[in-house]
């Protein structure tokens, strides 16, 4: 169902990282068991899905909002993967907590604590880049808006071009990208047309 498409969506691997996908036999076996309980021990299961509810909600929360670009970018794919990677892991205790730990539950220092400091520090660090970029995009029009003050001529055209180039582009979250090196350049275009306008 919903759980096993979360599980092993296109590019499962990547996302859990070597180690914890090497567990994937594990994390499956939680959805079995979920399945046995249901029929078995129908309050254990009801028990343990509404725990594994409020783990993989809180993991959305910031997964939605999270483009892979801006991951890669932040530097934060080592963040998220181990973020992944103990979200399985507290689903896999959450399920059978007294079975889990034969199968070497938890890894990776996997509390729910430690689920939430991760997402919390992807949440913020993701929240201030796009922050960031927004206030140096908007920048960018205040500055486009002002220099039409300047009187026309070759200066004028030339500063047009450029930010509107960069306007066209920024941010580029392209692989390989520098979000501060473009920020910076950004405001070096923004310093120069203030020179322009005296």
């Amino acid at each position: 169902g919903t759980e096993l498409a979360r599980l092993l969506e296109p590019g499962w691997p990547g996302r859990l990282g070597y180690r914890a996908a090497l567990r994937m036999p594990h994390y499956l076996q939680a959805l079995e068991w979920l399945l046995d309980d249901a029929d078995l021990a129908a309050d254990r299961a009801a028990r343990a899905q509404r725990h594994r509810t409020r783990l993989v909600a809180a993991w959305e929360e910031v997964a939605k909002h999270a483009d892979p670009r801006r991951i890669l970018a932040c530097g934060l794919q080592d963040t998220a993967r181990h973020a992944r990677a103990v979200l399985e892991e507290c689903l896999l205790m959450a399920t059978r907590p007294r079975e889990a730990p034969r199968l070497g539950a938890p890894q990776f220092g996997a509390t729910e604590g430690l689920l939430h400091k991760l997402l919390d520090t992807l949440d913020r660090q993701l929240a201030a880049s796009e922050r960031a970029d927004g206030e140096c995009r908007q920048a960018l029009l205040d500055a486009a808006a002002q220099l039409q003050r300047a009187p026309a001529g070759p200066i004028r055209t030339a500063l047009e071009r450029s930010l509107n180039d960069t306007l066209r582009r920024f941010p580029d979250l392209g692989q390989g990208c520098d979000l501060a090196d473009q920020r910076a350049r950004a405001r070096g275009l923004i310093a120069r047309v203030g020179r322009a306008l005296g």
